[in-house]
């Protein structure tokens, strides 16, 4: 399954989220927390006021990531800057292979704040000329992943940008 796919595909499940239903928040690097951390603080309030369900939320980071996942509700993962695209895909068949919907940090983001229809009809349609761009998508060009991001998404845009 492709991880856009993979991603969309978890979007219902944000929505059926219940009291105490465990969500994994899954970062593949091993930063210091911070006050406000995404992994950790955002998400989760995102989550719970999207759903308005008291979701329990565990949390793992870097390398480490459960072999056994489906006792999870849904499986949320970072962009995976840290990691390479073949560790983000093992990690999203993982999951999905268990039966657990797994979505990434953006199309949560995406979804929550009101911005996914728009997102996915630019992707549909291509990039629109008009000076418009979101934060993943900027993120991931000046951090110099939107190749590798772009491969993620089987769009067929060539490996090297300039």
């Amino acid at each position: 399954m492709p991880f856009l796919d993979a991603a969309l595909a978890a979007v219902p499940a944000v929505g059926r989220l219940s009291d105490g239903d465990p969500v994994l928040i899954a970062e593949g690097c091993t930063h210091h927390r911070q006050c406000n951390d995404i992994g950790t603080v955002k998400i989760p309030r995102w989550l719970r006021a999207y759903s308005g369900a008291d979701i329990v939320v565990e949390t793992c980071s870097g390398r480490e990531f459960p072999e056994k996942l489906d006792g999870y509700r849904l499986v949320v993962h970072c962009g995976g800057c840290m990691l390479n695209e073949r560790e983000i895909q093992s990690r999203m068949r993982q999951t999905v292979s268990q039966g657990v919907p797994f979505i990434n940090y953006g199309v949560l983001i995406a979804l929550v704040t009101g911005i996914l229809p728009r997102s996915i009809r630019m992707l549909n349609k291509g990039v629109p000329s008009v000076p418009f761009i979101n934060y993943g998508v900027l993120i991931a060009l000046v951090t110099g992943i939107l190749p590798r991001s772009i491969r993620m998404l089987n769009k067929g845009v060539p490996t090297e940008t300039r």
